[in-house]
Order: structure tokens, then C-alpha cells, then sequence
């Protein structure tokens, strides 16, 4: 006979989930790779990233870094953020996978790189205002991404832009006990020629996020092979989100937007 389950007590999936390897090194970095699998059942293409450092002796101290970003994706639904659909941990091993989206596409240094207006479904104008959605939402949902590079930020085949690899990010707290964050070197790219504020504060806020985001841009585009500054309408925007010290940046990616609309308006 069945035992009726309560309320607040746990139920066991036992049916095991199997899926067909289609590419089995995606990319990848230190602390794991991402592979490229199909759901046989709805053929379906999903991306499971891996988390498994190279160096086995950090797996267990960076094991909640991988935690945090399963709970920082499934806090996030917006159209320019990657989705996750699945997680497997295995604390006993501290190691896991994040099942996400696949996004057939390119990042973003490729394609502006390679970008050439008449021949693109997608204006630099668009990528720049999808992006700024996607930060506004990120920020609404206090999250810090604090790692925003190239390969980072993809766009598919139809324009869409999609904001990836929250695996160092943050939920914005301030922190108690003074610590310096370990990770600063990393992200506020201590070998970079243009360096914000906030590193040499030893901090790192949305208005940082907010810094490398123009830096990126402004970086890509003045490298272009085949598009420059006239094909793109806000540069005035970006050089003020690349104000070196904070303060003199937009307040926040909401005020960004709002940036925009006026701009377009006028």
C-alpha cells in the first residue's frame, strides 16, 4: 500500500536521465569544460557545464562558487540571460553539472570583429540596447556579474544577444568584515591598459559591471574590421559609462535606459 506523502517531506526521482554526447569539449577553463548533449526523447540540444578544476586539491574550497551560480541562474528569466534547466551536484564528489540553453551563435568579439551592417539582421545599436536590457534586469535582481568578457557575452544566429557564465558572480551584499575579494586581480583586469577606479579601491559593484561593459564595447568596435563609429548611434552613452572614477558614470543601468529613449527621442 502507498504511503500518502506530507507536506515537507522529500520525494525521490529515481529515473535516471541519459542524453547523447554531441561535441565533448565545448570550451572550458580551470575550474571545468562545457560539453554539448542531446535529449533523445524531445531532440532537443542542451549545454551541461562541468564543474571539475584542474587542480583536484581547490575542487572542495570552490565547490560553492559552482552552488552559487545554480542559484543565481534560476533566479534570472529574461530573453538576453542564458536559461538553466537542470542541475546535477554531487557534493560527495564536489563536482556537478549545470544543464543550460544552447545558444548557436557567436560571442561577441567575433562578430563585431567580422560585423558588416549590410549583410547583418542586427544593428550595433540593437546589441548595445539588448545588452543594456539584460544589465537592467541583472541589477533589478541584485546580481553582480563581475565577469564580463568576450567569450561571455554570445549572440545567436538571430540577433538575440545572451548574457552567459555567471560563475564568479555575486549577489550584491555589502561585505561585514572588510575582506578584499580573492578574486580582484582577475576581474578588474589588473593587466588592462584602462583600469576603473574601483581597482585600486579593491571593490567591485554594478558600476563596475557597468565599466567593462563600455570597455568591452569600446574596445571591439574601434578594432572592427568593417564598421567604425558611424554605425553606432551612442557613443556619447558609453564614454560616460567609462567614466573612470564611479560617481561620474550613470547611477545605474536603469538610468542607462532611460539614457537611451531620451537619445532616441531627441
Amino acid at each position: 500500500m502507498a504511503v500518502l506523502k506530507q507536506n515537507g517531506d522529500m520525494i525521490p526521482f529515481l529515473k535516471q536521465k541519459d542524453y547523447i554526447m554531441v561535441n565533448n569539449n565545448l570550451g572550458g577553463g580551470s575550474f571545468g569544460k562545457t560539453v554539448l548533449l542531446q535529449d533523445p526523447f524531445i531532440d532537443e540540444l542542451f549545454v551541461a557545464k562541468k564543474y571539475e578544476p584542474e587542480y583536484p586539491e581547490i575542487r572542495e574550497q570552490f565547490y560553492k562558487n559552482f552552488l552559487d551560480e545554480i542559484k543565481i541562474l534560476y533566479k534570472l528569466n529574461h530573453r538576453n540571460v542564458v536559461r538553466i534547466y537542470n542541475y546535477y551536484a554531487y557534493k560527495e564528489n564536489f563536482t556537478g553539472y549545470i544543464l543550460m540553453e544552447y545558444i548557436d551563435g557567436s560571442n561577441i568579439g567575433d562578430f563585431i570583429e567580422h560585423y558588416f551592417e549590410p549583410l547583418e539582421n542586427v544593428t550595433l545599436d540593437d546589441i548595445f540596447v539588448q545588452l543594456i536590457d539584460a544589465f537592467c534586469y541583472i541589477e533589478a535582481h541584485g546580481i553582480i556579474h563581475r565577469d564580463i568578457r568576450e567569450g561571455n557575452i554570445l549572440i545567436d544566429k538571430s540577433g538575440t544577444v545572451k548574457v552567459i557564465d555567471f560563475g564568479i558572480g555575486k549577489i550584491a551584499a555589502k561585505a561585514e568584515d572588510g575582506a578584499t575579494d580573492s578574486l580582484m586581480g582577475e576581474i578588474n583586469r589588473e593587466m588592462s591598459d584602462t583600469l576603473p577606479q574601483e581597482y585600486y579601491d579593491g571593490i567591485y559593484t554594478s558600476l563596475t559591471d557597468m565599466f567593462y561593459l563600455a570597455e568591452l564595447l569600446n574596445r571591439l568596435i574601434g578594432k572592427a574590421k568593417y564598421c567604425d563609429w558611424t554605425d553606432f548611434s551612442y557613443k556619447d552613452i558609453l564614454d560616460k559609462m567609462m567614466e573612470k572614477r564611479p560617481e561620474n558614470r550613470f547611477e545605474s543601468f536603469a538610468a542607462i535606459h532611460e539614457a537611451i529613449g531620451k537619445h532616441d527621442f531627441l
